[in-house]
């Protein structure tokens, strides 16, 4: 049943823009998230030239350990729920997990939040908090389960979400880690043998005085070359590296083409655009099963998808559903969301168990996302060592086939 909760969380955001007379302006607003913070700001006639969650944690806060990784407070979704489904209060079980985590920092993180909910703040509110570790979609949904008193089942939902966004994001890391690890591997062979190795072989052949041969020449002229640059390279390859991720995270045009050249590629394309449809199937399920509305829904989908390909097809999924269109017409009008994908989708509508119906295609997406990794990388591994071996082998032939044409001059 869909439930009409009065008001959702409220976050504070700092933001800076400009007035309509092009005056510089800035100050801060509340708002559940960045979206309606920036329609409301556009709606006064302020340009957003930029926008930022601003959280107050209390004194306790300030011990957090910077690094509370998403499988640690996945770990912490899953056992406050155990504790809420037992029947524990809730500033009980947050106290249990601050006495028996062996992690400091989810100790402090749960101490605050006893030390916030004793203070009069709900659990969402004291969630809202500490934006770094609980995302859009996971207090949404603590304020759904406060308001609806399903706070465990929802939490449970969480966890088992967050088990399962974790092992397709650890699934995609695997993938795209050992072909470029064995990348880096071939590069730093490569530059030892050209630095360390070839010169001691030129100056063999320069005491020998020989016409050498035209492959020889090469490797040598590309030591030379590479000791006498090395340091430029380097510092093109710094610099351009650096440039690449600071447009990377700024640059939206270049986001998109890295993005879609990304879902274009041979190998790694199918996979992560069956990771970012699980993705979104099993978010879009968790917040319809939740009771929330699917336009705030759809944009905590969007969000969850590692591809921002996807998360733009969402804002463009919200927009037709608001102007009235089915869902699974929405998708289908969508080139990234596969055929199956619409129909499952259709067929959840028919039927009125669309959470279900979208749940079993993010079970769908995930294992054929798996089974496309178990596949490919028999298949990576080999073809990258045979490059590497391709590389080195052709360096030793091309140093050493001097001595064999001295060999055949010398033989009888």
């Amino acid at each position: 049943m869909k439930i009409d909760p009065p008001d959702p969380p409220k976050n504070v955001y700092l933001w800076r823009g400009e007035d309509a007379f092009g005056q510089a302006c800035r100050g801060t607003l509340q708002s559940p998230d960045a979206d309606m913070a920036t329609q409301a700001l556009q709606q006064q006639g302020v340009t957003v030239t930029a926008l930022r969650l601003d959280s107050e944690p209390s004194p306790m806060a300030h011990r957090l350990q910077k690094g509370l990784c998403k499988k640690v407070i996945a770990h912490f979704t899953h056992h406050l729920a155990l504790l809420l489904e037992a029947g524990i209060p809730i500033l009980n079980a947050l106290t249990v997990l601050t006495q028996e985590s062996e992690n400091r920092g989810l100790a402090a993180l749960a101490a605050a939040l006893t030390q916030e909910i004793s203070n009069g703040a709900s659990l969402s509110e004291a969630f809202a908090k500490h934006p770094k570790y609980f995302n859009d979609l996971y207090r949404n949904l603590i304020w759904t389960g406060e308001s609806t008193g399903n706070l465990e089942g929802i939490l449970s939902r969480l966890a088992v979400s967050q088990q399962r966004s974790l092992a397709l994001r650890a699934s995609l890391k695997k993938a795209s880690m050992h072909p470029l690890i064995m990348m880096f591997v071939t590069l730093v062979i490569a530059a030892i043998l050209l630095t360390q190795v070839v010169p001691e072989f030129e100056q063999m052949f320069s005491q020998q005085q020989q016409s050498l041969p035209g492959p020889t020449r090469w490797v040598l002229a590309a030591s030379r070359h590479i000791q006498h640059t090395w340091l430029i390279y380097a510092s093109i390859m710094a610099l351009g590296l650096g440039a690449g991720i600071l447009g990377y995270r700024r640059i939206v045009a270049l986001k998109q083409f890295m993005h879609r050249l990304v879902l274009a590629a041979p190998i790694i394309g199918p996979i992560v655009r069956d990771i970012c449809q699980a993705e979104f199937a099993l978010t879009l399920s968790i917040t319809q099963a939740s009771g929330l509305p699917m336009a705030t829904g759809l944009s905590l989908a969007g969000k969850s998808c590692p591809n921002f390909i996807f998360g733009e097809a969402a804002t463009n999924m919200q927009r037709d559903i608001e102007s009235g269109l089915a869902l699974s017409v929405a998708m289908g009008s969508k080139s990234c969301v596969s055929k199956l994908l619409v129909m499952m989708t259709a067929i959840g509508e028919e039927t009125g168990c669309l959470d279900k119906m979208l749940e079993q295609a993010a079970d769908h997406y995930a294992a054929q996302a798996h089974g496309r990794i178990e596949r490919a990388l028999p298949l990576i591994e080999p073809a990258m060592m045979l490059c590497l071996g391709s590389m080195i082998g052709g360096l030793i032939i091309a140093l050493y086939l001097p001595m064999f044409q001295m060999g055949t001059l010398f033989s009888p």
